[in-house]
């Protein structure tokens, strides 16, 4: 038996062998790699923490605004309804005198202008009917209503985007009866 003792290597870690190193050096090199990879988190937190402080730090400052040129609305007359056409390029008015000016809301240049068929009526009142398809109905003085729609048709002469506003009747260009005297409003 102390035959088999003596032909057993010695696998001690106090005699400090080639397997106590080699284990010796894994342990240093997974307590470094775990170290670093700490750091590499805390690291990222921090700049997680400051980019979303960089963020909403602007919040709680004041409000900054320019003012831009005023523009004259061509057309003259009173406004009697607005609108600006999905690009935000072209505004559109309707005037007391029933016309439907569209311009260039950039320099407030007029792009189209187009009378409505009132004849010998007045507008009493205005009306959005649909938002989405541009539609309006002005009341008239005599207790008719005409029905016009805002277009705008866009095209690309030369690879540059044209939009060329436009006015419809979808009802016909004839005002339709709607009562025995002027409205008073139509909503």
């Amino acid at each position: 038996m102390s035959d088999l003792l003596a032909a057993a290597p010695n696998h001690s870690i106090v005699s400090g062998g080639a397997a106590f190193r080699s284990r010796y050096l894994t342990d240093l090199g997974a307590k470094w790699v775990v170290w670093i990879g700490g750091l590499g988190v805390i690291a990222a937190l921090l700049l997680i923490f400051f980019y979303l402080v960089s963020q909403v730090t602007p919040l709680f400052s004041g409000a900054e605004f320019k003012s831009r040129a005023e523009l004259t609305l061509p057309g003259g007359g009173k406004t009697l309804y607005a609108a600006i056409e999905e690009q935000g390029e072209i505004g559109m008015r309707l005037t007391d005198a029933g016309k439907v000016v569209f311009f260039d809301l950039a320099s407030g240049q007029p792009r189209a202008e187009q009378a409505l068929p009132l004849g010998d009526r007045s507008i009493v009142s205005v009306a959005e009917v649909s938002a989405e398809r541009g539609q309006v109905a002005v009341g008239l003085s005599d207790g008719s209503v005409l029905g016009f729609s805002q277009q705008y048709d866009v095209s690309y002469p030369g690879d540059k985007r044209l939009i060329t506003p436009s006015v419809s009747f979808p009802d016909g260009e004839v005002a339709q009866p709607f009562m025995g005297e002027a409205p008073r409003a139509l909503v």
